[in-house]
């Protein structure tokens, strides 16, 4: 225990009233002038000298019990604690007899028990003051004395009923004499870690001394420890002289750690732009902190986490790696609160590995925290490995994550036991990640579960409109997050969600009027940013480019087919910026049974529509080489509904045809009908009636049925099949490209994709694509079809996708 430098200086004054000179035929001559010379405020060297006499003494009268008396009070005095406690066996027990005339004084009782006292021996301490107090009951000291014994002993309670017992019934009745009671009062207090009562007891005691330097520094210290750092820090600016540099720094960095702990709970609680405001005065506060103190380690890690907070990330990472040299050179140990906000950051700045490894190494220290934490902290990591490609570890985190929480809450009576809300956030979080990994269906399955149990919950909510975005079903997750913007009007998630779904249904209109206020009240929230930025492609120009080529394999058209877009932004305020101007270059070629080339180009301009149900497109063009023609292109796409779209074009100067029609200046107009159902992203069906009016009178009719159906969705490998059945007819046959008055075809595409490599919106997949089938010819029987196409596909930010692959097909005509 540690015991109260006040405490010991009333001691100290004890020792200096009861030591005095008396008479003793025994005494050397000049043993009163001696004693005389100790009086006052001296330190240990200038009591040096008596205490040499006095031992010099004692040992020349070992009976003299005076000597005794004086030399173990100027010992305590002096501070030589254990030599003063050695005289405590013939002090304390020469007073045994109370009526022997040898009794101890109170001045050498005293001494031994402070002695006692300081050497941590609080029973003897304690019988010691106990036999002063029988000597001496007014004696404050005394009581004082046995309240500390007691603290040592760790008898609180019974320490706290002795001081109550001696100090008056009403505060305001205390004065003076009262002070040594109140210290030890105080220091109870803090030894019961009961740190608001110690610092009102500290208040109540410099309202009688308002000098005291001893209880001002316990006043600012006690306030600290109760979790009031920024009341300390006014008392400590009020006080400068009872404070060093470096104890003035550690209280003004802990008020500043505690506004970033409140601005880290206003985050959680408050929507609106003022729930900054904390933050913004913690980071203005640990900016003050280093101007007065200079770069302090400690106000560096306060800073890293206060910037993260504010949305600051790119800052608190270069701030965080400014660090890492001293970690090498000087072993600087990094708290486990800093590695974390410093990975929050990195994995915002999409650098999942860094984010990663410092979640891996603050858990590995992280201990028995809230476990609201703890699943904050894995959520996060979990991320990090998605985002990293380590879609098995992500996985198996969010499982362990489920199993660690118990699904109910028992609370000792089984009346009272209560769904765990953890046990649950667990279950969104495995889900969050089945989405993003396609596992889509199985992440519908659980989702339903969930929603049954608990339809009202936000986070299943938005989890379900999420999902619904991701398997094709975009007006259902409008309708989702609409109707949770009516229960939730300031939740973040549904206003993201919302916007997000209305960009992908082409109202750009709609989607970019909440955008400025989203990214000015959410500078932290990464969905935010993600959202903005696919924003700001969609509202730029782009382009797009189509290319099939080939030789000899291609029945009903040409055999290689180029077709380049550029579109403009959207024009603003026209139409609600739903349309956008385009030039359209397309080029045609194909190889004659001859082995000639025969190509055609044609150049257009028009303009494309897009909203929610329906999008359009409108050219006319002129081919380049001969037959110099003129035409228009119209299709119109409705979408009826998430499952249902329809489709109608009609190109007057199409110059998709066979070689030997473009050889041969042969032109034609084409007309296509297709209605597609999807019941989500896997499973499609659909059919397609078309018909080309040639140039030299032959008219051909197609019609065709598809079913694509995927089977194998994983984050790395999906596989899917393609079955497609199709007939057409000529109306004239002996003409110079392929026209049989009827054909029918059965073909069967297997489709085997692997994503090789991903790094957020940049990707390289492979693909393979095998079909088989048979095709039949009237009046010329039929024959096997089969083909193999391997593929790779780039897909660049911005949004930009590059597909090229080379194939081969075996054809029976």
């Amino acid at each position: 225990m540690k015991i109260s430098k006040f405490a010991g200086f009333f001691n100290a004054l004890g020792i200096l009233v009861l030591l005095h000179p008396t008479s003793a035929l025994a005494l050397p001559p000049n043993y009163d002038a001696l004693i005389q010379t100790t009086k006052g405020n001296l330190t240990a060297a200038q009591l040096a000298p008596a205490l040499e006499q006095l031992r010099a003494w004692r040992q020349a009268n070992p009976e003299e019990l005076r000597i005794v008396y004086d030399l173990a009070a100027l010992l305590d005095k002096a501070g030589n604690y254990p030599e003063a406690e050695s005289y405590y066996s013939q002090i304390i027990q020469t007073n045994l007899p109370t009526n022997s005339p040898t009794n101890a004084p109170a001045y050498a009782i005293n001494a031994v028990a402070h002695a006692a006292l300081k050497n941590q021996h609080f029973q003897p301490a304690k019988s010691a003051y106990q036999l002063l107090i029988s000597k001496t009951p007014n004696d404050i000291h005394a009581h004082v004395g046995l309240v500390y014994a007691w603290m040592g002993q760790q008898r609180t309670q019974h320490a706290f009923d002795y001081i109550v017992q001696h100090l008056p019934q009403s505060e305001e009745q205390y004065s003076a004499k009262d002070l040594p009671m109140l210290v030890a009062l105080a220091e109870l207090h803090e030894q019961r870690k009961a740190w608001l009562e110690a610092a009102s007891v500290c208040q109540k005691i410099l309202q009688l001394d308002p000098q005291s330097q001893y209880i001002k520094r316990k006043l600012v210290f006690a306030l600290k420890e109760a979790g009031m750092p920024y009341l300390a820090k006014y008392y400590a600016d009020q006080y400068p002289s009872e404070f060093n540099d470096d104890e003035k720094y550690q209280i003004a960095q802990a008020a500043d750690a505690t506004i970033i702990r409140f601005g880290e709970a206003q985050l959680l609680y408050d929507t609106k732009p003022s729930r900054f405001n904390t933050n913004n005065i913690a980071l203005a506060e640990n900016t003050e902190l280093t101007k007065r103190f200079g770069a302090q380690t400690k106000t560096k890690f306060d800073r890293i986490v206060a910037l993260r907070d504010r949305g600051n990330m790119q800052e608190a990472v270069q701030l965080y790696r400014s660090l890492l040299p001293d970690v090498n050179e000087t072993n600087l140990i990094i708290p486990t609160y800093v590695k974390f906000a410093a990975a929050d950051a990195y994995l915002f700045l999409e650098q999942p590995e860094m984010a990663r490894d410092l979640y891996l190494d603050g858990l590995n220290n992280f201990g028995d925290n809230d476990s609201n934490t703890l699943l904050d902290i894995q959520t996060s990591l979990a991320y990090a490995y998605s985002e990293a490609g380590q879609y098995r570890e992500a996985e198996a985190l969010t499982d362990k994550m489920i199993t660690d929480q118990p699904p109910m809450l028992y609370k000792g009576i089984p009346s009272l036991e209560q769904a765990n809300p953890d046990y649950l956030r667990a279950c969104i979080i495995k889900i969050r990640f089945l989405i993003n990994h396609n596992r889509l269906a199985l992440a519908e399955k659980q989702l339903r579960i969930l929603r049954a149990q608990a339809p009202f919950n936000t986070d299943i909510q938005s989890t379900w409109g999420y999902l619904q975005n991701a398997r094709a079903h975009p007006r259902a997750a409008l309708d989702q997050y609409s109707i949770m913007l009516l229960d939730h009007p300031t939740l973040v998630e549904a206003k993201v969600g919302r916007a997000d779904t209305l960009l992908s249904l082409n109202e750009f209109a709609q989607a970019k009027i909440a955008m400025p206020a989203l990214l000015d009240e959410n500078p932290e929230n990464k969905s935010v940013h993600m959202y903005a930025e696919r924003l700001e492609n969609y509202g730029q120009p782009f382009y797009k480019i189509e290319s099939i080529f080939g030789r000899g394999s291609v029945t009903n058209g040409a055999d290689s087919l180029v077709s380049a877009f550029i579109y403009s932004a959207p024009l603003t305020n026209l139409i609600n910026d739903r349309v956008r101007l385009f030039s359209h270059l397309e080029y045609a070629s194909g190889e004659t049974i001859a082995d000639q080339t025969a190509t055609r180009s044609r150049l257009g301009i028009g303009m494309d529509y897009r909203s929610r149900d329906w999008e359009a497109e409108a050219e006319v063009h002129r081919t380049l080489d001969a037959p110099h023609l003129n035409g228009v292109a119209l299709t119109v796409g409705w979408n009826i509904s998430d499952a249902w779209n329809a489709q109608a074009a009609i190109d007057t100067n199409t110059i998709n045809l066979p070689a030997e029609a473009l050889i041969n200046d042969i032109s034609a107009k084409e007309a296509k009908l297709n209605l597609t159902w999807s019941q989500n992203e896997s499973r499609q069906i659909g059919g397609e009636l078309s018909s080309t009016r040639f140039s030299d009178s032959n008219v051909r009719d197609m019609g065709s049925v598809h079913w694509r159906q995927g089977w194998i969705t994983h984050p790395v490998f999906k596989f899917g099949t393609d079955l497609y059945l199709g007939t057409s007819r000529n109306s004239a046959i002996d003409r110079p490209y392929f026209n049989p008055s009827r054909d029918k075809d059965v073909n069967v595409e297997f489709d085997a994709e692997w994503l090789t490599w991903q790094r957020y919106r940049r990707s390289f997949t492979q693909r393979v694509k095998l079909d088989v089938g048979h095709y039949w010819q009237n009046d010329f029987g039929s024959g096997q079809t089969a083909g193999l196409r391997y593929e790779h596909r780039w897909t660049l930010e911005n949004e930009t996708e590059i597909t090229y692959g080379v194939g081969r097909s075996f054809q029976p005509f």
